[in-house]
């Protein structure tokens, strides 16, 4: 399904109703490989139904969306296309890391040798074999961005990843996904910590009511303001 020429992921006008309300308003965003793109916005403002929509759990009203130059929906092994970590509480408690991860490979058709691959990745090698109950809201980040790595993808998107890690923690998701896009991986990550968007980040969308108010690389997001939070202020309509 990968097309080279094509961008990682490419929205064109989407829009998505929840009910009778209209969450996502023709939205419309590319990335690109090698790139890591920040999602920002306030809670509400649809940047978790957009995730979703490019994982196709969300099904969109108009529009369209493609996953490294196709449709997801059409692919026989999507995690081989598309990594996502969208919850750190979405596994069966009583699974064992190492169980959740095989599970993942057998659906999705990968060599199990990429489970112990991915839990060495993200540091949870010890810890494996122990029930997801009793692991932080740390580790469960850790273990959702090892689902996220299983299928080898070249495109990626992780919702709020970062929350629940200490300064390690962080550092270690910070030189991944720049590992990631060096590797030429295109990278959609939503999130609210404004120096991590700074100091990683190459690019920045916000999302407000349902649509996107910016789209820029960080340096031209920050130009003319004092900070990374005070552009975002000014691009939802706040002042400090």
């Amino acid at each position: 399904m990968t097309t080279a020429a094509a961008p990682g992921i490419g929205i064109d006008r989407v829009s998505v109703r929840l009910g009778h309300r209209e969450v996502l308003s023709e939205v419309t965003l590319t990335v690109g490989r090698g790139e890591i793109v920040y999602l920002l916005g306030r809670n509400g403002a649809g940047k978790s139904t957009l995730l979703r929509a490019i994982a196709g759990i969300v099904p969109v009203c108009s529009g369209a969306i493609t996953v490294n130059g196709g449709d997801l929906a059409r692919s026989a092994r999507p995690l081989t296309e598309l990594g996502t970590h969208l919850h750190p509480d979405g596994f069966h408690p009583g699974h064992t890391g190492v169980r959740h991860l095989r599970w993942l490979a057998t659906a999705s058709g990968i060599d199990q040798k990429r489970v112990r691959a991915v839990l060495d990745d993200v540091g949870l090698t010890q810890a494996a074999g122990e029930r997801i109950s009793g692991y932080s809201l740390g580790m469960r980040q850790r273990l959702g961005i090892a689902g996220a790595l299983l299928g080898d993808a070249p495109t990626l998107i992780l919702d709020e990843p970062l929350n629940g890690l200490d300064i390690m923690g962080i550092r270690w998701v910070r030189e991944m996904l720049a590992g990631l896009a060096a590797e030429g991986r295109a990278v959609l990550v939503a999130s609210h910590l404004f120096d991590e968007v700074a100091r990683s980040g190459h690019r920045v969308v916000v999302v407000d009511g349902g649509t996107v108010v910016a789209d820029a690389t960080v340096g031209e997001f920050i130009t003319g303001h004092s900070s990374l939070e005070d552009a975002y202020l000014t691009a939802v309509g706040q002042s400090r």
